[in-house]
């Protein structure tokens, strides 16, 4: 499923995936989808469309601003 809201995302992150969403894990997410030149950030765009790729690293900049 790919999510098209923040709230189901999250959902995914931390329930489907098992995954805290600490500040660091965030900052490392952002850090990696923000490096288009790196092969895992291209492979995603791909996969998932320059808009998808985006939003995602919008809602990574939601969390991480939520836990401060």
């Amino acid at each position: 499923m790919i999510p098209y809201s923040y709230e189901t995302w999250k959902y995914c992150i931390e329930v489907d995936c098992n995954i805290t969403l600490t500040t660091c894990f965030l900052e490392e997410r952002i850090q990696a989808l923000s490096d288009t030149s790196l092969k895992a950030t291209q492979e995603f765009i791909d996969k998932y469309g320059e808009t998808h790729h985006l939003q995602t690293i919008t809602w990574f900049m939601q969390a991480l601003q939520n836990t401060r």
